[in-house]
């Protein structure tokens, strides 16, 4: 997600991929909602959403982090920051869910919520800044073969959200070893861009007419699941069925990345800059929309335009979670050095007198 931080100049067409993004995440996760029907429709929007929307997140959070990583001495400011909006999104998404529903459940270690990427993202800057003085091809090689190999262990799983830290490190670690500059090049080059469309009609097309065996692939695209979890000879071939998993998603994001707009697009490369806001208030807005409203219009009213209903809703949600004022309500949690500064200048007082 972006910095609150506005940059000086910004490249249209990464915040015109955080945009697309975002509006992915709401408009999976409205039709992930429980009242929500999960039917060949909604299997194969899902499944092709899951597919690339959070790996490319993690993959251009990667890709931006590089001055936070190779930091000396480590801007420890920014990690403590993701981990209070984390734990801030953890208990505003439990008390929206406990008001609306009368029942939710709330665990400190463990995070099966929207809030595990921000965490996520906290713990792999640091894997990645003690990590950034060693040979990159080899840090690389060596994620991922843990990541594949980790889902044969069955404990594993949303305890410090350590499986999707381990499966979506070698993800992250990829954005930031790339050159953002060279990578841009490659991706407007025409031949890219016509291979996308190749890339994006035949991998999409086989989910379509394949979509009741392929739905399992979800499950690995959310690399929250151990191998153990699916039937009969697919356990045994977990590993190599990951591997298919991070092909289809890298093939996948060269392919999207490549074909989102390079210019400004009036509203929308503009609430692209302002991702976080959206990621981190989605969620309990769908909470206090979904179980207060939709439930009851979609399950008697309107099954049959589901899909563009969720689009637009999806979209409006988006735009109205990027304006300022939600801005201002995530402040603390990412600027707490501003707020605690003044009173450790204070504490140091004594200290400097000493040594001076």
């Amino acid at each position: 997600m972006s910095k609150l931080t506005k940059p000086i100049s910004r490249v249209a067409k990464w915040d015109n991929a955080k945009f697309f993004l975002i509006f992915c995440v709401v408009f999976g996760h409205s039709m992930s909602s429980s009242f929500m029907s999960n039917g060949p429709a909604m299997k194969f929007v899902e499944l092709c959403l899951y597919s690339f929307h959070m790996p490319m997140f993690i993959f251009i959070g990667g890709l931006f982090a590089k001055k936070t990583v190779d930091s000396v001495p480590f801007r420890y400011e920014k990690v403590i920051s993701y981990l209070l909006l984390s734990l801030f999104m953890k208990i505003l998404n439990f008390a929206t869910k406990l008001i609306m529903t009368g029942k939710a459940t709330f665990d400190l270690l463990s995070d099966n919520a929207v809030s595990w990427y921000i965490f996520v993202t906290a713990i792999h800057i640091m894997i990645a800044h003690l990590l950034r003085n060693c040979k990159p091809w080899k840090i690389l090689t060596a994620s991922f073969v843990i990541a594949v190999l980790i889902g044969y262990v069955d404990e594993i799983g949303n305890v410090f959200v350590l499986s999707r830290i381990i499966v979506f490190f070698p993800i992250f670690y990829m954005g930031y070893i790339l050159d953002s500059e060279k990578l841009l090049a490659f991706l407007n080059k025409t031949w890219v861009k016509i291979c996308s469309v190749f890339i994006l009609i035949v991998i999409w097309g086989g989910f379509y007419l394949t979509i009741d065996k392929a739905y399992f692939l979800r499950r690995l695209f959310t690399g929250n699941n151990p191998y153990y979890e699916f039937k009969g000879t697919l356990h045994l071939l977990g590993g190599p069925i990951r591997i298919l998993s991070y092909i289809i998603t890298i093939l996948l994001g060269v392919a999207l990345l490549s074909l989102i707009p390079n210019k400004r697009i009036p509203v929308l490369t503009w609430s692209g800059s302002r991702t976080l806001t959206v990621y981190a208030f989605h969620r309990a807005v769908q909470y206090i929309i979904g179980y207060g409203f939709f439930d009851q219009m979609f399950k008697s009213t309107l099954p049959r335009f589901l899909l563009p209903i969720l689009l637009l809703y999806a979209l409006i949600l988006t735009l109205v979670l990027s304006l300022k004022p939600f801005e201002y309500i995530l402040w603390p949690c990412m600027h707490w050095d501003k707020l605690f500064g003044p009173l450790m200048n204070w504490f140091r007082k004594d200290e400097f007198k000493t040594n001076k």
